[in-house]
């Protein structure tokens, strides 16, 4: 997590922590409930929630890139 002098950059790295939080939470519980636990994957639990939450970053840090100016 960075930090910002700037109430605006402050403010653009809450709702990009918060919607990371909340896809990442979704994407989860959506994977390991109809993916990992009917084909008894569950031991890739750990593996896969870091990849989803790794996704999700990198996709917030390219929304961020293409729609804020430098």
């Amino acid at each position: 997590m960075g930090a910002s002098q700037k109430f605006d950059s402050a403010l653009g790295m809450a709702a990009a922590t918060t919607f990371v939080l909340t896809l990442a939470s979704a994407a989860s519980y959506l994977v390991d409930h109809y993916l990992l636990q009917p084909f008894d994957l569950t031991y890739l639990r750990i593996i896969v929630f870091i990849v989803i939450i790794a996704s999700l970053v990198q996709f917030a840090e390219l929304v961020i890139r293409v729609t804020q100016p430098l």
